[in-house]
Formats: structure tokens, C-alpha cells, sequence
């Protein structure tokens, strides 16, 4: 694992919960009645949260790189023991978070499910759903790494991406003015068909990178630049998609790509506060699952104690950001300093 990966990966969970501070934070009150932050002020907020984009494939790319290392050997292989290990530390705190989720939810608004109601959610990873993808991926590695020393890296990771741009425009067929034929609807795979159009190619690309680094790192770092420029520039086109300026959806799959593709290149001392990132990057798993419950809970306690606060947008904005993320930090470094330290694996990850 490279030694920037941590700082990146505590930059991604920051840029998640930036994200979901402006998202949820407008779009909770506004449910309530309360008016959105307006003018150049909403607009830049709507711009900012877009970064948020590319931290969930930041998470995949980096997950895909550590399951390269853990198949170091020749042939490549990742053991049933490795896969077990990982898939507990995901799915207990998935679960149990999720879980504390829906009773925020039923004491909070009064929303309840079903048995089955809440099953389905932990399938379709509601409101985690970046988590059934990473399971399905864990759970597939061993095959994905078999099939690439048959049909080829390259085959494999372009047989990946062309299934995920079929579901780009597939899911989203009205966005780009398409008709689909009926058929193509067998083609859609269920639970996963949004998740796969929106971050599909990631971890195995993270997979490939890192298992042939000594090939790959030469060209990416000649390319990185580029990369950057490239992703800047569909950064600005998505934010311009945003602003409804102008209309490009494409753009939004199109930066988080290239700036991923400079991830593995970029060096640790160009990384702002990276002490600070690297810590949060070592709880990044945890700080993703507790974030929302928080967001949820201070915007409840908001509207029932301070509800004026509700009409502030960007004091509301700034307070549910430091919140969610020092609050959940402070938790996980308490659990992990106290007596309770041995169930930080199930809680936290």
C-alpha cells in the first residue's frame, strides 16, 4: 500500500461528509418547510458539494489496490481466509449502523419498515450504498483476478467498463434522451445496477494498478498532469451541468476518473494537514457509517431546540460539517482508548 493511500483516503471521507452536509443539510429542512441558501451563496454551495464525487471512487480504487497487495504471489491469489476477514469488518458495523439509522428515522420523522422492508434496504445498501458494491467486489476479487490471467487485464477491465457505460445510459436513459429496447432490461443486474453505473470500474482498477505497478506507475506519472488538467476541466463542465448552464450528465463519470488515475502517483509531502488526513483516513470506514446517523440526529435537535438556526443555511451548513465529522472522530479515538477498545473492529471497522 502506497504511504500517501491513508491521507487520500482521509481527504475522500472529508469530501463525503463536506458532501452530505450541503446535500442533507439543505434538503432535510426544506422537507420541513424551511428555504434553501439562494443566489451566487447556493450556487457555490451546490459547486462544493460536487467534489464529493470523487471520494466514493477514491474508496474503491484504494480498497481494489490493498486487495492487490494481499495477492502478492505468482501466480496472484487472494485467500478464502482474507476475503472472510475483510467481509466481517465491513458488513457488523454496516449493519448495526444502518440499523441505528432507521430508529433515528422512526423516533425523528416517524418512518418504519417491515421485516422485509428492512432487509431490502440492507441489500440495496440504503442509506450506505456504497456498501453492497465493495461486498460484491470483496466477494468476487478471487474470480476477477482468475479471469484476468485467462482473457487479460486490459480485456477484463474493458468488458467492466463497457458493461458500466451500457448502465450509464441505461439507468439514466431519460437524462440522455435514449429508448432502450425491452430486452436490454435482462441485462440490468438487480441490487447493483446504480452502484455499478456510477463507480463500476473502480476497484478493479485500483486491482490492476497496483498488481502491475512497476508497469503502470511509469506512465501514469507522465500522464498525471494531464490527468489532473482533464479532471479539472470535466469538474468544471459538472459543475456547469449543475448551475444548468449547460447540459452534459457524462461529465460527472468522466472527472472522478482522471483524477483517480493520478491517485497512485501523487506524492505524501505535496498533501496539505496530511498528519491530520491520515488519521482520519484510518477511521474512514467508521466516520462513513456514523456521519449520517449524526447529520440526522443534530438536524432533529436543531429543529426541536433551535429551529431559527433551520434558516440559517450556512451557519446550519458549517455547524452539521464540524459536527459530523469531529463528533463520529472523537467517538471512534474514545472507543479505541477505553475498555470497549475490543469491539472497535464490529462497531467501526
Amino acid at each position: 500500500m502506497k504511504r500517501h493511500y491513508p491521507a487520500i483516503r482521509g481527504i475522500a471521507i472529508f469530501l463525503v461528509i463536506l458532501h452530505h452536509a450541503i446535500v442533507l443539510g439543505t434538503s432535510i429542512p426544506v422537507e420541513w418547510g424551511y428555504n434553501r441558501a439562494q443566489g451566487l451563496g447556493g450556487d457555490a454551495l451546490t459547486v462544493v458539494s460536487l467534489f464529493g464525487w470523487v471520494a466514493v471512487p477514491i474508496f474503491l480504487f484504494i480498497s481494489g489496490s490493498f486487495y492487490a497487495y494481499a495477492a502478492r504471489g505468482e501466480p496472484p491469489q487472494i485467500s478464502f481466509k482474507i476475503v472472510k476477514t475483510n467481509l466481517i469488518g465491513i458488513l457488523w458495523p454496516y449493519l448495526l449502523w444502518s440499523l441505528v439509522y432507521y430508529l433515528v428515522e422512526w423516533i425523528g420523522v416517524g418512518t418504519s419498515y417491515s421485516i422485509w422492508e428492512t432487509i431490502k434496504n440492507l441489500l440495496t445498501g440504503y442509506p450506505y450504498n456504497f456498501v453492497p458494491l465493495i461486498v460484491f467486489y470483496i466477494l468476487v476479487s478471487p474470480i476477477l483476478i482468475k479471469l484476468a490471467q485467462r482473457i487479460g487485464w486490459l480485456s477484463l477491465l474493458g468488458v467492466i467498463s463497457a458493461y458500466q457505460i451500457f448502465l450509464i445510459f441505461k439507468v439514466d436513459s431519460l437524462q440522455y434522451g435514449l429508448l432502450w429496447p425491452g430486452w436490454t432490461d435482462s441485462l440490468v443486474v438487480p441490487v447493483l445496477s446504480r452502484t455499478i453505473a456510477d463507480w463500476g470500474i473502480y476497484f478493479p482498477l485500483g486491482l490492476y494498478l497496483a498488481l502491475h505497478t512497476t508497469k503502470t506507475t511509469p506512465f501514469l506519472e507522465r500522464m498525471k498532469w494531464l490527468f489532473i488538467i482533464f479532471g479539472l476541466v470535466a469538474f468544471g463542465l459538472t459543475a456547469g451541468h449543475a448551475l444548468r448552464l449547460i447540459k452534459f450528465p457524462l461529465s460527472r463519470h468522466i472527472f472522478p476518473l482522471m483524477l483517480v488515475f493520478a491517485v497512485p502517483v501523487l506524492r505524501r509531502e505535496w498533501i496539505p494537514a496530511r498528519k491530520f488526513f491520515e488519521a482520519v483516513g484510518k477511521r474512514a470506514y467508521g466516520l462513513y457509517l456514523t456521519h449520517l446517523v449524526m447529520i440526522y440526529i443534530f438536524l432533529l435537535s436543531m429543529r426541536a431546540i433551535f429551529p431559527w438556526l433551520l434558516a440559517q443555511p450556512y451557519i446550519i451548513h458549517l455547524s452539521i460539517f464540524l459536527v459530523a465529522l469531529f463528533v463520529p472522530l472523537w467517538l471512534i479515538n474514545w472507543i479505541n482508548r477505553s475498555r470497549l477498545s475490543r469491539l472497535s473492529p464490529y462497531l467501526f471497522g
